[in-house]
C-alpha cells in the first residue's frame, strides 16, 4: 500500500525502473534510504515509538524479559534477483538514482572536496559545477561511455571481492587459505544442504587492486581436502576471466553510499537508546555498509 501511495518511498533503478523481488513467501521492496519525508519513513517511526510506548509502559518483570532490540537490519544500496540468481551469475544492479538520492552524492561530494577545482584536481576530472554530477552508473563492457569517470560496478572502486561459502563440519577453528574467516550466515545454502549444521557458512575477502599494473592474474583456490575433513564448499565469485576496472571517482560513490547505510541504522537506533531499552539493548545485525 504504501509503495503504491508514495512513490518517494521506493528506491529506484538508473533507466528510472523500480524493481521488486521475493525471498521465500516475502515480497522485497527496496525502502529509500536517509528519505525523512517519505511515507515509508513516517509509517516505520510512528510504529516504532508505539511499539517502545507499550514496551516501556510494561512492569519490571515484563520488560527484563526483553534481551535486545534489533533496527533496520540488511540496510542496502544493492538489488538483484534474491530467489533467482542464487549464485549471482546475473548483473547485480545499484539503486537509488532518484533526485533526493543524486543530490545526497552532491552534497558529499560538495562537503568532502568544497570547490570543484579540488574534485578536478584530484580525481582529473573537469566539471565546471557540482550540478553537473550525475550517480555513476554505466556499466564499461557494455555501454557506451562519454567520460571515463561514468562507470561503476562493484569492482571499480578497486577491490575485487571474493566470496563464497565453505561448511568446516567439525574442524571449526579452520579457516579460508586467503585468511578470511568463515563467519557469516548464507541460510539458503543451510537450507538447500540438510546435513550443515550451521548457516554460519559465508566469506569474503577484499582484494585491493588499485595499485596493480595492468596485465592479466589469477587467484588460486585452493580445492584439495583431505577426505576425513568433510568439507563443502563452493566458489561464487569472481568467475573465471572477469575482467575488473579502477575507476577512482566511485570510491566517492561508494563512500557516500556507506555513510548513507550507516545514518540511516543510526537514525533508527537513536530512537530506540531514547527509550527506556537504552544504549545496551540496541543492536543491529547489519554486518557491513553495502
Amino acid at each position: 500500500m504504501i509503495a503504491k501511495l508514495d512513490s518517494r518511498s521506493l528506491m529506484q533503478l538508473s533507466d528510472g525502473t523500480i524493481p521488486l523481488d521475493k525471498y521465500f513467501a516475502s515480497r522485497i521492496y527496496p525502502w529509500s534510504i536517509n528519505s525523512n519525508q517519505s511515507l515509508v519513513d513516517k509509517v516505520r517511526k510512528a510504529s516504532l515509538n508505539e511499539i517502545l510506548t507499550q514496551i516501556c509502559e510494561m512492569s519490571p518483570s515484563g520488560k527484563n524479559k526483553i534481551r535486545s532490540v534489533i533496527t533496520l537490519s540488511s540496510v542496502r544500496y544493492t538489488f538483484h534477483n534474491v530467489w533467482g540468481s542464487i549464485g549471482y551469475k546475473e548483473k547485480m544492479q545499484l539503486t537509488d538514482y532518484s533526485t533526493d538520492s543524486i543530490k545526497r552524492f552532491r552534497f558529499y561530494l560538495i562537503s568532502k572536496y568544497k570547490t570543484n577545482n579540488k574534485l578536478n584536481d584530484k580525481l582529473t576530472l573537469n566539471f565546471n559545477f557540482f550540478d553537473e554530477i550525475a550517480s555513476l552508473s554505466k556499466n564499461i563492457m557494455k555501454d557506451d561511455l562519454n567520460k571515463f569517470f561514468e562507470p561503476l560496478n562493484y569492482d571499480s572502486s578497486g577491490k575485487l571481492t571474493l566470496y563464497s561459502w565453505a561448511d568446516l563440519g567439525k574442524n571449526k577453528s579452520s579457516k579460508i587459505k586467503i585468511y578470511a574467516d568463515i563467519g557469516f550466515n548464507m541460510m539458503v545454502v543451510y537450507q538447500a544442504i540438510p546435513t550443515l549444521e550451521t548457516s554460519v557458512v559465508r566469506y569474503r575477502y577484499y582484494l585491493d587492486f588499485r595499485n596493480m599494473s595492468h596485465g592479466i592474474y589469477s587467484v588460486d583456490r585452493p580445492v584439495q581436502f583431505s577426505v576425513e575433513n568433510k568439507i563443502l564448499f563452493w566458489y561464487v565469485y569472481p568467475r573465471s576471466l572477469t575482467a575488473v576496472y579502477y575507476n577512482p571517482f566511485s570510491e566517492d560513490f561508494y563512500n557516500s553510499k556507506e555513510n548513507e547505510v550507516k545514518s540511516e541504522i543510526s537514525d533508527y537506533a537513536d530512537i530506540v537508546r531514547a527509550s527506556c531499552i537504552g544504549k545496551e539493548k540496541t543492536f543491529s545485525h547489519q554486518i557491513e555498509p553495502v
